[in-house]
């Protein structure tokens, strides 16, 4: 597989275990990235084949992963990640009828009657965004 700088890949990552990363560039034994906080992250440069390219769907936190056009374990991550880091924390992820759920350690006003009554009436939960109350 070819790459060139600016090529985007899922990279091991220090802190966020995987991270959509673009290749800076490559001296033939290793594979360098920057990520967005100007931390260097390196790899061997024959890794560079295995790692999963970034596609762009995969980065803005879907409500189902599936709906993805490639699906590994970085872009489940990932799309966890950027639902949970919004505004209004986005604690539930879809996997076709699976519910990936994230503790906020706070409430939440998600539990309330209402939102209980609106997926109980629903003819179809799957059309509604992910919650507990889908399942």
């Amino acid at each position: 597989m070819s790459a060139n700088a600016g090529d985007r890949f899922w990279v091991p990552h220090p802190q966020l275990v995987f991270a959509p990363l673009p290749l800076h560039g490559s001296d033939g034994s290793v594979a360098k990235f920057v990520d967005s906080d100007g931390v260097d992250v390196s790899i061997p440069a024959a890794k560079l084949a295995e790692l999963p390219r970034v596609h762009d769907a995969q980065l803005v936190g879907v409500d189902n992963v599936c709906t993805l056009e490639e699906v590994n374990q970085a872009a489940v991550l990932h799309a966890v990640r950027m639902r949970y880091q919004r505004a209004h924390p986005q604690v539930y992820t879809r996997v076709a009828r699976i519910v990936i759920a994230v503790n906020p350690f706070r409430a939440l006003p998600i539990y309330s009657a209402e939102t209980m009554r609106k997926y109980l009436d629903s003819s179809d939960p799957m059309e509604l965004p992910p919650h507990l109350f889908a399942i």
